[in-house]
């Protein structure tokens, strides 16, 4: 049975830290931009693709990990009004939330289903 983990910050993705937090935090347009170009090229070459899998020890890092990116990746693309993009970043979310039950505790796999649900729903609104 694979051991379970709390989610932490102490370990920020590669694939999502600093371009990503910093172009939240700033709001500028090129910045968002490039976090979009970085977010998308991180999805094409497949970086976190096998961060879905069965984890083990190793594995429970990677899956918070493709959570925390594709989270990131919802929130960048919302506010860049790339709708389609945003869809396929939360269904990408939706995929990784449950893959991810079974290795994060119960209280972090619900905090996950809730930010699931939250992007869902801000991407819901932003077909209108």
């Amino acid at each position: 049975m694979p051991r379970r983990v709390a989610a932490s910050n102490s370990c920020l993705p590669f694939a999502s830290g600093p371009l990503c937090a910093y172009s939240l935090r700033t709001g500028q347009v090129e910045h968002l931009q490039e976090a979009a170009n970085f977010c998308a090229a991180i999805q094409e070459r497949g970086y976190l693709r096998d961060a879905n899998a069965p984890a083990e020890d190793a594995g429970a890092a990677a899956v918070l990990r493709r959570l925390r990116f594709a989270a990131r990746y919802v929130v960048v693309a919302l506010l860049l009004e790339r709708l389609d993009v945003a869809r396929a970043a939360a269904a990408d979310l939706a995929a990784g939330v449950a893959a991810a039950r079974a290795v994060l505790t119960p209280t972090d796999a619900a905090a996950w289903a809730q930010t699931h649900r939250d992007a869902a729903a801000f991407v819901e609104v932003g077909r209108r």
